[in-house]
C-alpha cells in the first residue's frame, strides 16, 4: 500500500478511498479488500503513534539537559558581559592615561625646542664675544 500519498499537501481523503477500492483485485471480495486496507492503516497509525511516543519521550528526557546548558550559557554571557565592561573601562582609562602622557610629552617637548632655541642664541652670542 502506497502511504505516501498522505503526505502529499494537496491530499484528498476520499479519492484515495475511491482510488484505492477501484484497485482492489477482481477476484477478491471488496469488504475482505476494504477490511484489510483498515487493518493495514491502523498498524500503519500504530507506528506513527510509537514514533511520536518515542521522539515525545526523547524531547522530554533532553529538556533537562537542555535547560541546564541554557543556564550555563546564560551564566557565560553574563560573564562574556562583565568582561567586556571590565576591558571597556580599562580602554578608557588607557585612553585618558594616552592623552594626559601625550600632552605631557608636549610639553616636554616644547621645553626641549625652548632650550634648544636658547642654547643656540647663547652659542651665537659666545660665538661673536670670541
Amino acid at each position: 500500500m502506497d502511504f505516501k500519498a498522505f503526505t502529499e499537501e494537496n491530499f484528498n481523503s476520499v479519492d484515495w478511498i475511491n482510488d484505492t477500492l477501484n484497485s482492489a483485485p477482481k477476484e477478491e471480495n471488496r469488504e475482505n479488500y476494504a477490511s484489510n486496507i483498515v487493518y493495514k492503516l491502523q498498524l500503519f497509525i500504530q507506528e506513527i503513534n510509537q514514533s511520536l511516543e518515542e521522539t515525545a519521550l526523547s524531547v522530554i528526557g533532553n529538556l533537562p539537559k537542555l535547560n541546564r546548558d541554557i543556564d550555563v550559557l546564560c551564566e557565560q554571557a553574563r560573564t562574556f558581559k562583565n568582561d567586556l565592561v571590565a576591558i571597556k573601562g580599562n580602554v578608557d582609562k588607557l585612553s585618558m592615561d594616552s592623552d594626559l602622557r601625550m600632552s605631557q610629552l608636549a610639553e616636554i617637548d616644547h621645553a626641549k625646542q625652548v632650550i634648544e632655541d636658547k642654547l643656540v642664541a647663547l652659542n651665537e652670542i659666545n660665538n661673536r664675544d670670541s
